[in-house]
């Protein structure tokens, strides 16, 4: 295609027909690229991309040939303007169907940003391209809204392909050559439309090299095994502001308010209503975009002080928050004059299911031990990962030693079944101290009373026992 675009520009040969041949050579590159590369589910997006060409190509057909086939001079509009605007339609919906595959729908900032540069950018494409063919009383209403459709078809190009680039997802060979032909799409359109304002416009120019490599790159694009990515779901949806893209935000917000100025100083007619209608729609979607960034600045401190607080491998509170809910605790009692307990457990022999069956599948027995605890206390209670192997359980107010004891046999009924990690029954055995507070036990903190248990709990593993309670013949091991 690059040697037929050489031999077109340089004139030898039939330039209509020409240019023609290599139109259809990059609707021919799209469908065998979609072809070999997709599978038949995920097609429709680029079959909607080479229709497009297709139809700008029987444009251009029809416009070569008019006389020839009508036997009259080509007018304006003509039903060569309906296929050409035709193909707008099919770009546009082949670029959103892209954006759909992709799962971009639900990335918001990004949306966000590519309405920024669409306003920004359309203001100045209003403002010197379609405001020319409105203000223009010398053209009939058909040929206005035609001569104005085209602009606009252009601007909808240029705000899928926009939302496409800023998006998540692959970025690949196959992503720049689309949107690299898109853009020079868009491109070579802007200097045709200030041509024709002009009546600089000749066909067969320096111009159509635009087009031709508008297609090439469009062809290139579907070709390349690359583009299979191009239809894949993104991963990590949320679009990232980084210095490159706050740069371009910001100049794409400038645009609008220095087309004002640079039309003032030079003395030109400005359309009040637009510039006004899009400073309004740019400073909303700029406060859309700070407000989509304070949300996602507090989720993120909501995270980090979740992760501080917790055990990332099974989400139970840690130590540290699970001595200070204790602390808490032993407020309350006081002024309430309920008891509480702490349980302190130790899986027995947990190193060797590490050594036997491998780290991933002690991880998934601690989780599943962390579920069953948590299942087996009250709502108030809190359940705690200590590290390892060890967990903690606060019972806050409870019906004394024997209230104690039967949740203490209760959690070690839940435990009892053994673990199903893969094909392996993992039999589950525990050890469980349990140490008592009441109001009138003095200053004695979290600290103190996590001790207990912990003596509680190795002396029931020293016994065998199934669970200890700590008392006065152990107090001695405390002090």
């Amino acid at each position: 295609m690059t040697a037929g675009a050489v031999m077109y520009l340089a004139g030898p040969l039939d330039r209509p027909v020409m240019f023609n041949l290599l139109g259809a050579s990059s609707v021919a590159a799209i469908v065998i690229g979609t072809r070999r590369h997709l599978e038949a589910g995920r097609r429709s997006a680029w079959y909607l991309v080479a229709a497009g060409q297709a139809l700008f190509i029987a444009g251009d057909v029809v416009a070569y040939n008019f006389p020839a086939f009508f036997g009259a001079t080509l007018p304006f509009p003509s039903i060569a303007d309906a296929l050409y605007l035709a193909c707008y339609p099919a770009i546009v919906g082949g670029l959103v169907l892209l954006i759909g595959q992709r799962g971009l729908k639900r990335d918001h900032a990004g949306l966000i940003d590519s309405l920024i540069i669409t306003v920004g950018v359309g203001t100045v494409w209003w403002v010197y391209v379609i405001a020319p063919y409105v203000q223009d009383d010398s053209l009939t209403l058909p040929a206005k809204l035609t001569s104005i459709a085209y602009p606009v078809m252009d601007l909808l190009v240029a705000a899928a392909a926009l939302r496409l680039a800023v998006g998540g997802g692959a970025r690949g060979p196959a992503w720049a050559l689309l949107l690299g032909g898109i853009f020079t799409l868009f491109a070579t359109d802007a200097v045709h439309s200030g041509l024709q304002l002009s009546g600089g416009y000749e066909s067969g120019g320096p111009l159509d090299g635009g087009w031709l490599l508008a297609y090439a790159l469009l062809g290139a694009a579907a070709l390349h095994g690359s583009m299979r990515g191009l239809a894949m779901p993104a991963q990590g949806i949320a679009s990232r502001l980084t210095g490159a893209r706050l740069a371009m935000l910001a100049a794409a917000s400038m645009l609008t308010p220095c087309v004002a100025l640079l039309r003032s100083f030079l003395g030109q007619s400005l359309d009040v209503t637009v510039i006004a209608v899009a400073s309004i729609a740019l400073f909303a979607l700029v406060l859309a975009r700070m407000a989509g960034l304070v949300r996602l600045n507090e989720a993120s401190g909501r995270l980090l002080a979740h992760q501080a607080s917790h055990d990332v491998l099974t989400g139970l509170p840690n130590r540290a928050l699970f001595r200070t809910r204790v602390d808490q605790a032993i407020a309350r009692s006081r002024r309430s004059g309920d008891m509480l307990a702490v349980l302190f457990l130790d899986l027995d022999d947990f190193k060797g299911v590490n050594d036997t069956h491998g780290h991933a599948a002690g991880d998934e027995l601690l989780t599943e031990v962390a579920r069953r605890l948590d299942a087996s206390v009250r709502a108030p209670d809190t359940t705690a990962r200590f590290g390892g192997d060890e967990f903690a359980i606060l019972l806050d107010g409870i019906d004394g030693k024997q209230g104690a004891i039967r949740i203490a046999e209760r959690i070690l009924a839940a435990l009892s079944v053994p673990a199903e990690l893969g094909a392996a029954a993992v039999p589950l055995q525990t050890s469980v101290g349990i140490a008592l507070h009441s109001p009138g036990d003095g200053d004695a903190g979290a600290a103190a009373l996590l001790h207990a248990a912990d003596v509680a709990m190795y002396d029931a593993k020293r016994s065998r026992s199934r669970f200890a309670m700590f008392d006065r013949d152990l107090a001695g091991r405390v002090e």
